[in-house]
């Protein structure tokens, strides 16, 4: 195994990642009613509204289904759209366990060999931050730590709290990188 699993401390947006997620919703709400917010918002407004649009054109998502769009104007190739949100914007394990196991998988079918990923489902979903980092990290190591992944925290006290928690632990879990900020 020579891949990483890195917990790094900044903006996404700022990622040069071959592919980037955006943890998306099921398309239960047109894309014209919707007002991003978070990762979904930054994305937006980084890569430009194509990938966006393309998205929404693909109709109601399964839960944890990944859509694959190209990365709009980001420097990466795609952005993997995945719906890790149930119907009105919540997210429970089973909606990041599925939509995490989907994205390693697209990943490895589109021979994707360095990622970036937020936490999903702990902004708006209401997920407790440590248990979206735990579901994203298992199914990294499920997949067969095939590609380096870089797990993006931008807010101050989502970062103290796992970082205090990992640290504890980081020992323990093969891969695992923590980058206290970005440079």
């Amino acid at each position: 195994m020579s891949a990483t699993f890195t917990i790094q401390r900044g903006d996404i947006c700022d990622s040069r990642a071959e592919a980037v997620v955006n943890a998306w919703n099921r398309n239960f709400i047109p894309h014209w009613l919707l007002i991003p917010q978070g990762v979904s918002k930054a994305l937006r407004k980084s890569a430009g509204l194509g990938p966006f649009r393309h998205v929404s054109r693909r109709g109601l998502l399964a839960l944890g289904e990944v859509v694959v769009t190209d990365a709009g104007k980001m420097p990466g190739r795609y952005m993997l759209h995945a719906a890790a949100l149930h119907a009105y914007w919540r997210a429970s394990e089973t909606s990041v366990r599925l939509a995490a196991r989907s994205i390693f998988a697209t990943a490895r079918e589109l021979d994707i060999r360095t990622l970036a990923i937020p936490l999903l489902g702990a902004g708006t979903g209401g997920l407790e931050p440590v248990r979206s980092f735990q579901l994203i990290y298992e199914a990294w190591v499920a997949s067969g730590f095939f590609c380096d992944c870089v797990l993006y925290i931008y807010d101050a006290p989502t970062w103290a709290q796992l970082e205090e928690i990992i640290a504890n632990d980081a020992a323990e879990r093969p891969g695992l990188v923590v980058v206290a900020e970005t440079g």
